[in-house]
């Protein structure tokens, strides 16, 4: 059976047990639940862009948030927040452009890493690019229906952070 093309962005793979934390984001951001989040130079985090080497802070976990009367907001102004899973050793899930079982998806180095791609609520690990090597795929994960992606297209893969490219790093590891 072929895999679902459904591009949600990223999600934790216990969800149940993802601890986020609430950051300040920058004015005039439009980020979506499960968006890549990264530490802008101001201090406030802001969404992915292309080509942006900031550090990775995680995942985003539901809605902008206005701080002062809990709306929600489609655009960040000033004093806006959002929830994130910035754990650096989560797993999460996501959709990959295309998966194969080949040393690029199976080893451990963080040099065979890839890129996430996608617009806001819509992102996925784009294989085809690795020049910010974002995430590291693990394995093959599960489709909504329950039956495991297989290899190929739009795959639903296992993945975490690049601990190099993690706004937490972690000990040990240099890039």
């Amino acid at each position: 059976m072929a895999n679902l093309d459904r591009k949600m962005g990223f999600k934790p793979k216990n969800i149940k047990n993802a601890d986020s934390n609430r950051y300040l984001i920058a004015t005039s951001q439009v980020t979506r639940h499960g968006d890549v989040i990264r530490m802008g130079t101001s201090g406030l985090v802001r969404g992915t862009s292309s080509g942006t080497t900031a550090p990775i802070v995680g995942i985003q976990n539901g809605a902008i948030i206005d701080e002062t009367d809990g709306a929600v907001n489609a655009t960040a102004v000033s004093g806006d927040i959002i929830s994130v899973w910035d754990d650096p050793n989560e797993v999460f899930v996501a959709q990959i452009a295309s998966h194969q079982q080949t040393d690029a998806y199976v080893t451990r180095t963080t040099s065979l890493c890839f890129d996430e791609a996608g617009s806001a609520g819509a992102q996925y690990i784009d294989d085809a690019a690795s020049s910010l090597d974002s995430f590291k795929v693990m394995r093959a994960s599960y489709e909504e229906n329950g039956a495991r992606s297989t290899t190929g297209t739009y795959a639903n893969v296992e993945c975490r952070i690049n601990p190099v490219k993690h706004l937490y790093g972690v000990a040990g590891v240099t890039s």
